[in-house]
């Protein structure tokens, strides 16, 4: 039987344990170092102020980075790895795609910041121009497929500086041309009694009455004209009328969609919500100011002479020396024989004083009618034809024309007053005519019109009165 003796024996190693131990502990601390310095890049990738339209393009950087990790660990150690992600590092400073999306994201971020901070700009508009100009940015490469750079961020369309509209309104208003004009009849006693526009027929050269007639008005023509000098004349005047009407354009597409498509009126529309054009929505926003401010207003003012005293003093002296020289034959003969005034310059005894009233009426009527027409185009752009004044229906014509033109309500109180003076001379004149014969007639309104700087009738103005 054998026996087995355990025999002790010192066991000496092939490699250093001192120097495995300390080539394990660079090893670990290798890993450390590679995990650390990914943990810190992916970090930094993190943190770069990039727009979140380059979140992918952020991801991606950083999976790249993963990978190097994943690529270079050996047996769970990643110390391989450090290099390369050192020179990863470099890379993506250097990277050109990072260098032009940084870029882009400032120079956005400062258009925004300039709009956001703008206090002259309506949030509307300041909504506007940031939907507008959005962030953008491509890569642009070179024939190998290198990227050498990218697109340059630049907004589409910058906010213009604001002109208020109200301003140019209110300054057009003030430059606008006023028109103003008058006119003055001077009217005497005849050696008749009736009362004459012609000096040469007066009894002794004494006034019987003066009529001034001063107007003034500022029409529709003119203030347009005082506006639109304004907008031509303001610098950035006509930039900030077509910002308002982008505005106002994208303000109502937006509210349609919210609408569900269906048509909507607005500021930028007409009534059936269909879309205005520049030139009509600026009309549709001053119109209503020159409505209010246009205004016409007429003074008529008459004035007394000596002219009826005086004729009234020589008609009594007349009276007194025919009782004096006795015979009532003798004054109902000289009253038949009617007294030539011309030759004594004194009137006939019993000869009433007649104020030509037919004349005056015929001068009122012209006057309102010319009045009338004038304001009425100046409301309407409307004009009045001789058809339309002889109408049993005028006012309702009128009232109804202005009301669909958007006449303001006090021009329209305005019409209708010239248009009831109108109406009041007209049928004064008519129920003077209506007690006189056709001869009598005709003569009379010939000898008005023509005291009166009238024309005659005729079929270019309406062959009327």
């Amino acid at each position: 039987m054998i026996d087995f003796k355990y025999v002790s024996q010192n066991y000496i190693p092939s490699v250093n344990l001192e120097t495995l131990g300390k080539t394990f502990d660079t090893l670990e601390q290798g890993h450390k170092e590679a995990v650390k310095a990914a943990s810190d890049l992916e970090t930094y990738m993190a943190k770069l102020d990039l727009n979140e339209a380059e979140s992918e393009w952020r991801q991606q950087k950083i999976n790249e980075i993963k990978q190097t990790i994943t690529d270079n660990t050996i047996y769970g150690n990643s110390y391989a790895a450090l290099d390369n992600l050192i020179l990863q590092a470099g890379d993506i400073a250097s990277d050109q795609g990072m260098i032009g999306r940084l870029q882009a994201q400032a120079d956005y971020k400062a258009f925004k910041t300039q709009v956001e901070t703008n206090q002259q700009l309506p949030q509307d508009y300041k909504d506007y121009y940031l939907e507008k100009n959005p962030y953008y940015y491509e890569d642009k490469y070179d024939e190998n497929g290198n990227i050498i750079g990218g697109t340059k961020w630049t907004p589409n369309d910058s906010p213009k500086a604001v002109v208020p509209l109200s301003d140019l309104i209110v300054k057009g208003i003030k430059i606008a041309a006023q028109e103003s004009g008058g006119g003055t009849i001077t009217r005497w006693i005849d050696k008749n009694g009736n009362i004459t526009t012609d000096p040469s027929q007066a009894f002794d050269g004494e006034v019987f009455n003066t009529t001034t007639n001063t107007w003034e008005r500022l029409s529709r023509e003119k203030i347009w004209q005082g506006i639109n000098s304004m907008i031509n004349s303001t610098p950035g005047a006509k930039e900030s009328i077509k910002q308002d009407y982008d505005v106002a354009v994208w303000k109502h597409k937006k509210e349609v969609k919210a609408n569900n498509g269906r048509p909507i009126s607005t500021l930028v529309t007409d009534e059936q919500g269909i879309l205005l054009s520049e030139n009509d929505y600026l009309f549709k926003r001053i119109d209503p100011a020159v409505q209010a401010a246009s205004y016409y207003k007429s003074v008529n003012n008459t004035k007394y002479g000596k002219g009826l005293a005086t004729y009234n003093a020589a008609k009594n002296n007349i009276d007194k020396n025919n009782k004096n020289k006795g015979s009532s034959t003798k004054r109902s003969t000289k009253k038949d024989k009617n007294v030539d005034l011309l030759a004594t310059s004194t009137p006939a005894g019993g000869v009433e004083i007649k104020v030509d009233l037919i004349n005056q009426y015929l001068q009122t009527k012209n006057q309102t009618e010319e009045f009338l027409k004038s304001f009425y185009k100046d409301c309407t752009g409307i004009d009045l034809t001789a058809e339309d004044l002889n109408s049993d229906n005028l006012a309702e014509v009128i009232n109804s024309t202005m009301i669909n033109q958007g006449v303001s309500e006090n021009n329209r109180r305005q019409v209708n007053r010239m248009l009831k003076a109108y109406n009041e001379a007209k049928l004064n004149l008519d129920a003077g005519l209506d007690v006189m014969s056709d001869y009598d007639k005709s003569i009379k309104l010939f000898s008005a019109r023509m005291q009166s700087g009238g024309q005659l009738i005729s079929s270019e103005n309406g062959g009327s009165i």
